[in-house]
């Protein structure tokens, strides 16, 4: 029985997990994009160090607001059309961040795309289970879990290493319009390697369907 419930899972899994932790770390680098640089921020855009912190407190706060009603869409859309609406929601407001910075910096319209950008997370990690159950085996739910996992925390340490240096080399509109095309380039890739899996009980039936025509064959062939 355990062999025949394995035998219902692709190795396709693996990538549909590689393109979920990279949208995922993703999020993470835009939920930090201003924290490792703070007070070089403060100065670009004439605020003070509160003003900053919104940026990233008001990503816990979104989620907190909007995980009960995500949580019950995602059940009911399954976990490709989740995760997709958090990248669209990244890809859309990662590009609109770009253009607080011209024709003069505008906080208020970065502070804007910043919570349009939050909006994402509570899709994405809501559906690490749902990507769990769809996709793997029991006995492989507590790695696929922590895989889908790692890749939050990825972001989160890259958005510290890298910011820095991004801003140094590109200043601020140049280190936006990188995250951006990374969040664009996560997004389709998602759209075309991403995939949904199947249900549970749609996954067994095809597998004993399967077992049952090749039983067939078998007698078939036996009594000929």
């Amino acid at each position: 029985m355990k062999n025949l419930k394995n035998e219902s899972f692709t190795s396709y899994r693996w990538i549909v997990l590689a393109v979920f932790m990279f949208v995922a770390l993703i999020s993470q680098l835009l939920w930090l994009t201003f924290a490792p640089i703070s007070s070089e921020f403060s100065d670009e855009f004439d605020v003070n160090a509160f003003d900053v912190s919104l940026l990233s407190m008001v990503w816990p706060l979104v989620f907190v607001i909007t995980a009960i009603p995500v949580g019950i869409f995602i059940d009911k859309k399954g976990f490709k059309k989740s995760v997709l609406v958090g990248a669209t929601f990244m890809a859309v407001f990662s590009v609109i961040r770009i253009f607080s910075t011209f024709p003069e910096y505008n906080f208020s319209l970065l502070f804007l795309s910043q919570t349009g950008c939050s909006f994402s997370q509570p899709f994405i990690f809501g559906s690490i289970t749902k990507l769990t159950v769809s996709w793997f085996p029991e006995e492989e739910h507590g790695i696929a879990n922590g895989m889908g996992t790692i890749g939050l925390f990825l972001g989160m340490m890259l958005a510290l290493i890298i910011t820095p240096f991004l801003f140094l080399s590109f200043g601020i509109r140049g280190m936006l319009t990188i995250y951006a095309f990374i969040t664009i380039v996560g997004t389709f890739l998602f759209i075309i390697f991403a995939k949904e899996g199947k249900k549970k009980g749609e996954r067994y039936y095809n597998l004993y369907s399967k077992r049952y025509f090749e039983f067939i064959q078998i007698e078939r062939f036996s009594y000929n």
